[in-house]
């Protein structure tokens, strides 16, 4: 992110990353995060989610600007296609197995999955499209973002394993 990205009167010095899939360059605390995560998404019931969930002291964002959901859970299912949360599992397994950045604000160190929304200066190359596309909802396929492309999730995590938000790019 350059200085010109950052947002108003923030004057904090901007770092990323370049994109890795390597997750043992990632701090203990998000290594574990993010693998409770992938172990709900591939149990299937998005009510075991709540664990992770519970190891933040605040739940993360699922919408920009807004509280922490008072059901982070029941939100994710009213979000999904199927109204179960499956659709949104498959997006978080999506999310969560793509390549991340590093993204430092001065002393604040956050790992930011999917790359997509983050390096969207240039479009993906092919063998990453389909990667891209399993992070929309199915209700958002023709959808667009500011920026023209497609709505994609995106989620970040703190290098001290809390969870700061997964919602959708906009």
């Amino acid at each position: 992110m350059t200085r010109s990205e950052a947002k108003p009167g923030d004057d904090r010095p901007i770092a990323r990353s370049a994109p890795s899939l390597e997750i043992a360059s990632l701090p203990r605390a998000v290594q574990l995060l993010r693998a409770r995560i992938l172990e709900t998404v591939r149990g299937g019931d998005i009510d075991d989610l709540r664990v992770p969930l519970g190891w933040n002291e605040v739940p993360p964002l699922f919408r920009r600007g807004q509280k922490p959901e008072a059901d982070p859970v029941a939100y994710l299912k009213s979000r999904s296609f199927d109204r179960h949360g499956r659709e949104m599992l498959g997006i978080m397994r999506a999310v969560f197995t793509a390549a991340y950045v590093q993204d430092r604000r001065g002393p604040i160190t956050s790992y930011i999955w999917p790359i997509f929304p983050v390096a969207n200066e240039v479009a993906p190359p092919r063998s990453q499209q389909i990667g891209l596309w399993r992070c929309v909802r199915f209700e958002d396929l023709t959808a667009k973002a500011a920026g023209g492309g497609p709505l994609i999730h995106r989620t970040a995590i703190g290098d001290d394993g809390t969870w700061h938000y997964f919602w959708t790019e906009t």
